[in-house]
């Protein structure tokens, strides 16, 4: 009942409260990668593939960040994590998709 309990924490992002849909996630698991203090969303995979996408990504950023100057920005890694296959969360930026609207700056001042 232990790993029933992980997976599903795992899937329905640790919360564990009213999803609704979280019967239909149970043989999945949800995976993350941070950069620059910020989650990026990898996709939820089965339990094997999600742990070998998990390796590959820390891999891959691990690298990045001990080897690139200047620190690459957080649109390329996930730019560049979905080239790679590691990523299949794509169309989505953020919460704020900061990057969609040309002309938002005239509207805070």
């Amino acid at each position: 009942m232990d790993n029933f309990n992980m997976a599903m924490m795992s899937a329905n992002g640790g919360g564990g409260g009213g999803g609704g849909n979280s019967n239909g996630n149970a043989g999945k698991k949800a995976v993350h990668v941070k950069w620059a203090g910020k989650t990026i969303a990898l996709g939820t995979f089965p339990h094997a593939e999600a742990e070998e996408k998990c390796a590959r990504a820390k891999a891959l950023t691990r690298a990045w960040r001990s080897t690139m100057r200047p620190k690459p920005t957080r649109e390329w890694v996930m730019l560049e994590l979905e080239r790679l296959g590691v990523r299949v969360v794509s169309g989505r930026l953020g919460r704020r998709g900061e990057d969609d609207e040309d002309g938002d700056d005239d509207d805070d001042e």
